[in-house]
């Protein structure tokens, strides 16, 4: 498994350093969901998003990361920067024990999710991941805000029409 970096330092010079935003929304009255996720390397960005039927919330915070994470074919250092405590602490800490104790929980349950859990154990196996929370609904206007304002935008209105 590769590591988790925690700064700038640790960052490997020799694979892409990708940025990622993402968001997740649901619309608890028809259940569905958007996701969107915004990705910048090398003076490219990218967005992705897309909805789904009878979901939840925490499964469009997954499925943003795992859209997001489709589309690096070669090993790279990752930063992506989320609005979700779940699919942060998931990725970040979780996913290795579920792992390891067959995707049973802390609680002995079977952890929710899974089939995204699994996808996202793969991409980690794969690439250097730096996982850092963004505050949702600022006003601020530094990059990392105003990007979570963009994925929001995105993902929230990708359902909204419907």
């Amino acid at each position: 498994m590769n590591k988790i970096i925690t700064t700038i330092e640790e960052i490997p010079v020799n694979k892409p350093f990708v940025q990622i935003w993402t968001d997740g929304s649901y619309k608890q009255h028809n259940g569905r969901g958007g996701y969107a996720a915004l990705l910048y390397c090398n003076g490219e960005t990218m967005l992705v998003f897309g909805d789904q039927y009878q979901t939840t919330i925490n499964r469009m915070e997954l499925t943003a990361i795992i859209r997001a994470l489709s589309f690096l074919q070669v090993p790279c250092t990752i930063e992506i920067r989320a609005d979700s405590a779940y699919a942060m602490n998931g990725t970040n800490t979780w996913v290795e024990a579920w792992t390891e104790n067959g995707y049973i929980n802390s609680k002995h349950k079977p952890v929710e999710n899974r089939d995204l859990w699994e996808q996202i154990y793969t991409y980690k196996s794969k690439h250097d991941l730096i996982i850092r929370h963004v505050k949702s609904h600022t006003r601020r206007n530094d990059l990392h805000s105003q990007s979570n304002r963009l994925v929001d935008h995105f993902a929230v209105n990708g359902i909204s029409s419907q």
